[in-house]
């Protein structure tokens, strides 16, 4: 039976609600989170709450587009409007009700992150959580996004009487390496084969499924990278490419398997989907110590920036960043355009010797007069910001000797050329982010 639904997650909340809140109020509160029409009569949020009706369209197609400054909204309208309505003697308990929920639905598997807001995966659970109306915020995203509602009608009741029954005496230790066994000399041979073959099994279905994908998409190998990127970041999010939509449906045991293939290096699991703002502030701080541009420029990258993620189909082959005059450069010979990684790098190396030191513009104003971008298209202001973070966190380490011990990451990592949407370039620059400042 396929246990966590919103009908399921609702009855846990109206369940242990303050005494005078009625299932409407609850109910009509959380949908106003994604949108202000709808049908709020005790009706309709009856069969929301019966499992008899799915949430409309405008609902779903909200929660699956929500930025990242929007789930930040949503964590803090739980807070504001739906917390204030829980008793606070019962926090503790919806937790561990809505974990042993899923703990106990086996259409949901252990690799899955059930948490869109905090990267949390089934396997992690273990009834707790500091922040409820974080936990109840990206729980319920995973719910308006992957489950079916009418899946458990007339049965949502009787399954929420059946995990408030278990919560007293439930245990979340559990082995999370299924297949890591331990025998005692009395345990019977032909158990302990089944359970080699059956290791054995799993073993070649992931050799399997990952062969597969490298197979598919072998003229896209670097992209790899970006995937991982796509799978730390928004795993629950439809991508325009369809290769980072396979690689985040895949376990994370596959994902291991595909990098191990191609014995690339695994980007470790980051805290939260806004894990890179961190390493942009980071960014901000190099901006400044470099005297990369004015100050009054530094809002763009935190107002625009993000702004990206949610332009993945506009394709980028057509744009063009070579369209700077080398101010040194030009005078050992070199006669090309510089493109923005190219500016950074000639004037990050060359504006602190003397005979150059008053010949600079800073690359940062020079891109705001020559691509006008105080009155440009907004997608192309999201671009040219990408490629000065990428230009940043690369331009400034071809410079310093210091990190010269990052010249082979940098080879096998996928470039320029490799990109084709927003989306790609998005990702590349958290990559990129992820890269040179993940290290510091």
């Amino acid at each position: 039976m396929n246990k966590l639904c919103l009908g399921t997650y609702l009855q846990i909340l109206i369940r242990n609600t303050i005494k005078g809140t009625t299932q409407k109020e609850l109910i009509n509160r959380i949908v106003s989170l994604f949108t202000n029409d709808f049908d709020d009569s005790s009706t309709a949020t009856s069969k929301l709450a019966l499992g008899l009706n799915n949430p409309t369209n405008l609902i779903i197609v909200a929660a699956n587009r929500l930025n990242a400054d929007e789930k930040t909204a949503l964590i803090d309208g739980f807070k504001e409007k739906i917390v204030e309505l829980i008793d606070p003697n019962k926090k503790e308990s919806i937790i561990r009700l809505l974990s042993i929920l899923i703990k106990e639905d086996n259409s949901i598997a252990d690799s899955t992150i059930i948490n869109d807001i905090s990267s949390l995966k089934k396997e992690s659970l273990d009834g707790k959580s500091d922040d409820i109306a974080k936990f109840l915020a990206g729980l319920l995203l995973y719910v308006l996004r992957c489950t079916d509602n009418r899946k458990e009608k007339g049965e949502v009741n009787n399954i929420v009487d059946k995990i408030q029954a278990m919560e007293a005496d439930y245990s979340f230790l559990v082995n999370e390496k299924k297949n890591d066994f331990v025998y005692t000399s009395g345990q019977d041979d032909e158990l302990k084969e089944l359970l080699r073959h059956q290791k054995k099994m799993d073993e070649e279905r992931i050799e399997r499924e990952a062969r597969e994908f490298c197979i598919k998409y072998s003229d896209k190998r670097k992209l790899i990278y970006l995937c991982q990127i796509a799978n730390i970041t928004s795993p629950l999010t439809k991508h325009g490419r369809e290769m980072y939509n396979e690689y985040c449906r895949l376990s994370s045991a596959t994902q291991k398997k595909i990098l191990d293939l191609y014995e690339m290096h695994h980007i470790k699991e980051c805290e939260g989907e806004l894990w890179w703002y961190k390493y942009l502030d980071c960014f901000i701080k190099e901006y400044r110590e470099y005297d990369l541009g004015s100050k009054d420029y530094e809002y763009l990258f935190y107002q625009y920036f993000h702004r990206a993620e949610s332009r993945g189909i506009i394709d980028i082959r057509y744009f063009h960043d070579r369209i700077f005059c080398p101010t040194v450069m030009s005078q050992t010979g070199y006669d090309n355009d510089l493109d923005v990684l190219g500016l950074i790098d000639e004037y990050v190396y060359y504006k602190e010797m003397p005979q150059y030191r008053n010949s600079f513009t800073r690359p940062m104003d020079k891109i705001w007069k020559m691509a006008n971008l105080a009155s440009c298209d907004e997608d192309d202001l999201l671009v040219w910001l990408c490629l000065f973070i990428e230009g940043t966190c690369w331009g400034i380490r071809r410079c310093d000797q210091n990190d010269y011990d990052k010249a082979e990451v940098i080879m096998d990592l996928p470039n320029r050329n490799n990109l084709e949407t927003m989306e790609d370039m998005f990702l590349y620059t958290l990559l990129s982010l992820y890269e040179v400042y993940g290290n510091l």
